[in-house]
């Protein structure tokens, strides 16, 4: 949908995604049932079981390996939706790269509130009727989504 792609991935087993250097989208990884850990270019791995949340920038993610039997939602934003609405915010241009932290804290009431938004957008997207098939409805909801991450997550240039 729009500067979105939405996946849900069900491993049936034990699982490495080699994501290569050249990727133009920000990830964000959710565990909705197992075990799944990613590894940074820069060597860095963190762990995630269901319901934590990893993001990574782009060119940021080296690899991805869940065990047999995880599920995995995982949303790609295009790298200038997000440093587009990132710019807006600030009201200034944003011109390099944004680095979030790789954990979402979800212990915090904005993460949670955005997990909730994505599965709730996931809930409705894989449904063919859905209003959120719609680009009228579909893309403000994704724009929404990008911005309630600046939010939720931790980043290099929040306040």
């Amino acid at each position: 949908m729009g500067p979105a792609t939405l996946l849900n991935i069900i491993g049936d087993a034990d699982t490495t995604l080699d994501c290569g250097e050249a990727c133009a989208s920000y990830k964000v990884f959710l565990p909705r049932s197992g075990r799944a850990v990613g590894t940074t270019l820069g060597g860095l791995s963190v762990g995630a079981v269901a319901g934590a949340a990893t993001v990574y920038a782009p060119e940021g993610l080296s690899e991805m390996r869940w065990d047999a039997g995880t599920e995995i939602l995982l949303l790609q934003v295009d790298r200038c939706a997000v440093e587009d609405a990132l710019s807006d915010a600030l009201g200034r241009e944003v011109t390099s790269q944004t680095d979030f932290a790789p954990l979402m804290l979800t212990g915090t009431a904005a993460a949670r509130s955005w997990l909730n938004m994505l599965s709730l957008f996931a809930e409705q997207f894989f449904q063919p009727d859905s209003l959120l098939n719609q680009p009228l409805a579909g893309l403000p909801f994704v724009d929404s989504l990008v911005r309630g991450l600046l939010l939720a997550a931790d980043h290099s240039l929040r306040s």
